[in-house]
C-alpha cells in the first residue's frame, strides 16, 4: 500500500510538472510572439504579425526554434525591407532571443516549478548534452522530479534524524532515573 502511495504522489508530481511545463512554454512563446511582432512593426515589417506568430510557434522547440525562426524571419524581412534592416531584425531579434532565454523563460519556469533560473539552465545545458532536443524538451520537468524527491529524501533523513534524538533522549532520562 505505501507503494501504491508514492508511485502516485510521484506520477501525480510527474503529471502537474509537465503539465506546468506545456503551460509555461506556451506563455513564453505568446510573450516573444508579441514582442517580436511590436520589435517587426517598428521595423517596417509589412509581415510583422505573420512573424511575430511563426517566431512564437517556433520557440515551443527549445533553443533550434528560435534559431530557425529568427533565420527566416531574416530572410524575409531583408527580401521585403532591404538587407540593411534585415541586418538590423538579425540584432535585434539576437538580443531578444538572449533577454527570452536567459531572463523571460528561466524566470516562467523557476516560479512555477520553484526552481531558480540558474538550476533551470543547467538542466537545460545538461539535457541537450545527454539526450538533445527531447533531453533539453524533457530537461525541467526531469530537474523538478528530481528536485521533489531529493527534497522527500532529505525531509524523512531528517525527521529520522529528529525521532533518533527523541528515542535518545527518553533512553538518557529513563536511565538517570535509575
Amino acid at each position: 500500500r505505501k507503494t501504491r502511495e508514492v508511485i502516485g504522489k510521484y506520477g501525480n508530481i510527474i503529471s502537474e510538472s509537465f503539465k506546468k511545463f506545456i503551460a509555461c512554454q506556451l506563455l513564453d512563446s505568446c510573450i516573444l510572439g508579441i514582442i517580436t511582432t511590436i520589435e517587426f512593426s517598428v521595423l517596417g515589417s509589412r509581415h510583422a504579425v505573420a512573424l511575430g506568430m511563426m517566431l512564437a510557434i517556433l520557440n515551443i522547440i527549445p533553443y533550434f526554434g528560435s534559431i530557425f525562426g529568427s533565420i527566416i524571419a531574416v530572410i524575409v524581412v531583408a527580401s521585403t525591407n532591404g538587407i540593411g534592416t534585415g541586418l538590423i531584425t538579425a540584432v535585434v531579434l539576437l538580443i531578444t532571443q538572449q533577454i527570452d532565454g536567459n531572463v523571460i523563460q528561466p524566470k516562467l519556469m523557476g516560479n512555477s516549478f520553484s526552481l531558480s533560473p540558474a538550476l533551470i539552465v543547467i538542466g537545460i545545458s545538461i539535457g541537450g548534452s545527454v539526450a538533445g532536443v527531447w533531453g533539453m524538451i524533457l530537461a525541467i520537468p526531469i530537474v523538478n522530479i528530481v528536485k521533489q524527491i531529493t527534497d522527500d529524501m532529505i525531509t524523512a533523513r531528517e525527521a529520522a534524524v529528529l525521532e533518533a534524538e527523541r528515542y535518545a533522549d527518553a533512553d538518557m532520562l529513563q536511565h538517570e532515573d535509575i
